[in-house]
């Protein structure tokens, strides 16, 4: 889904009309070792009407441009629905963080949702002072869907490799300060982006497949 960030009662998007095959059958994996974001391209079209319709504009994920601080606070926030592990599901699902929590999804009431905010998705190349979207809507080399280290700043995560499963929880280092979404990755010379704003929604710890 894409939530309005700029609007005091949040409006969100649910791409309804994808299909869960679709949507996954490309295998999907955290990479460090990645900074940004590739989805199937069966979403794009989808995401790209919802972006219009919250942002007034035509999605270009591959335009460089200045943004006022304002402009980017009031980009979309991204929102990415996981499905829970079996052993998980006994959770209240009304913990923030699963879908249940404010109704999100009054069916996968147990879904993990994963908020990616502007300063996830959006880099800051210093040396041109623009800022560029971390978005692809297709697939590399490998043919898998890659959630980057972005998705780490904000988070912890905890890969349970003995029971098979992921689990996701706000973090509470105060990694924004540092400047650098990249975490312990050294980023290349100019793309130092600078102190971005908090994730707008609490992520609560879950496991999930």
């Amino acid at each position: 889904g894409v939530a309005d960030s700029n609007s005091e009662e949040s409006q969100i998007i649910q791409l309804h009309d994808l299909k869960p095959p679709d949507i996954n059958q490309n295998p999907v994996i955290l990479d460090s070792g990645s900074t940004g974001f590739w989805f199937s391209e069966s979403l794009e079209e989808q995401f790209a009407l919802a972006w219009k319709k919250l942002t007034r504009t035509e999605l270009d994920v591959y335009e460089e441009r200045k943004y006022t601080v304002d402009e980017l606070e009031s980009l979309p926030t991204i929102l990415i629905q996981l499905s829970p592990h079996d052993r998980s599901k006994s959770i209240d699902q009304h913990q923030p963080g699963l879908a249940g929590h404010d109704r999100l999804d009054p069916v996968n009431t147990k879904s993990v949702v994963v908020a990616l905010s502007p300063a996830h998705y959006m880099r800051f190349i210093k040396e041109r002072d623009t800022h560029a979207s971390q978005l692809r809507f297709e697939m590399p080399e490998n043919s898998k869907q890659i959630l980057g280290a972005y998705l780490f700043a904000g988070h912890q995560i905890h890969f349970d490799i003995q029971n098979e499963r992921i689990g996701f929880a706000e973090s509470d280092c105060d990694s924004w300060s540092l400047g650098n979404p990249y975490f312990n990755h050294t980023p290349h010379e100019g793309t130092d982006p600078p102190p971005p704003p908090r994730p707008p929604t609490p992520v609560h710890e879950d496991a999930l497949d």
